[in-house]
């Protein structure tokens, strides 16, 4: 799973009379808009989706499956490349322990069996090379058959090897490459398996589906936008003050926050960034005079336990001094 952090509503607001410049009772004046921190889960493998474990609205935890992905292809692929692994260990065997009648006869019918999966496999491949350019199979379908066609003329090439070299005394350097060829199975297939498991789609953090960009029955591709998932638990305003009220303001200074849908209520927030470098004044901010004036960005974190507070709502502010 590919995933994008960002916050959410990142545009600010101020007062029409200036950034931050009321200075009442040791208090600093302004106002913003509530940010939250949001993750968007991308898809690691392609296919359908199958089913959604949460919906909109839904609280998650870390780890939570959100949504499973087709997984009858990256199954296939797993069974044929775990073949391929035994069929790897069992010529590095042979080749370690010498050629005996019952060997021979293993991997004679080792070869056999690779020839019948092979000739089923090329008649898959050539039917639905046939189908696909009729459109009636699709370029998904096609490249699971191939995959399978792929494998089996590997297994194939390898069994006729076998077969020719169980008959003489094996080389070091024989050895040494069947190992090779064990070691690099097995990271086929740990491939394989990571696919598999990438088709099921986790949070990689507590909070709530905010929004869904796929639904049920659509194929996705690679690193395609899933979900979002939103972390309320604390939210985030970006202020500006200006440069003459900058030097009333530090790390971890009391906030109150205050907001339209809770009259009687205040937020306890605190300062945790202030910015190093000015900048002009947003150009969201109502009059042509404010958005010439250099500004600080400072950024206050607020708790947000009971999920009172939602991303996009306009704030008042209170720096203490």
């Amino acid at each position: 799973m590919q995933k994008v952090i960002g916050y959410s509503v990142l545009t600010a607001s101020l007062l029409l009379s200036g950034c931050g410049n009321k200075n009442n009772n040791g208090k600093i004046e302004t106002m913003g808009t509530l940010e939250a921190k949001y993750v968007t889960v991308s898809a690691k493998t392609a296919g359908e989706v199958k089913k959604f474990i949460y919906e909109e609205g839904d609280n998650i935890k870390t780890g939570d499956t959100l949504l499973v992905i087709d997984t009858e292809g990256a199954e296939i692929q797993v069974r044929n490349v775990q073949a391929a692994v035994d069929l790897a260990k069992a010529q590095l065997l042979i080749l370690q322990n010498g050629s005996r009648k019952e060997d021979i006869g293993v991997v004679s019918a080792q070869l056999e069996q690779a020839h019948i999966n092979f000739d089923l496999a090329k008649k898959d491949k050539d039917r639905y090379e046939f189908l696909l350019s009729n459109g009636t199979a699709t370029k998904r379908q096609y490249e699971d058959v191939l995959s399978r066609y792929e494998i089996a003329e590997q297994q194939l090439k390898s069994a006729q090897e076998n077969m020719q070299k169980i008959k003489n005394i094996a080389r070091p350097e024989e050895i040494l490459q069947a190992k090779a060829r064990v070691d690099q199975s097995i990271a086929i297939l740990d491939a394989a398996k990571k696919q598999l498991r990438d088709a099921a789609v986790i949070s990689p953090i507590d909070g709530i589906l905010v929004k869904k960009f796929v639904e049920r029955g659509e194929t996705v591709a690679m690193l395609s936008n899933l979900v979002k998932v939103s972390d309320l638990s604390k939210i985030e305003l970006m202020l500006y003050v200006s440069e003459t009220e900058l030097a009333k303001v530090r790390l971890g200074a009391k906030v109150d926050v205050r907001i339209d849908s809770f009259k009687d209520k205040t937020f306890a927030g605190k300062v945790v960034y202030i910015s190093p470098e000015s900048e002009f004044t947003p150009k969201n901010i109502q009059t042509k005079d404010e958005r010439t004036k250099l500004v600080f960005g400072v950024k206050v974190e607020i708790p947000n336990p009971a999920m009172e507070l939602k991303a996009g709502l306009p704030a008042d502010a209170f720096i203490y001094e």
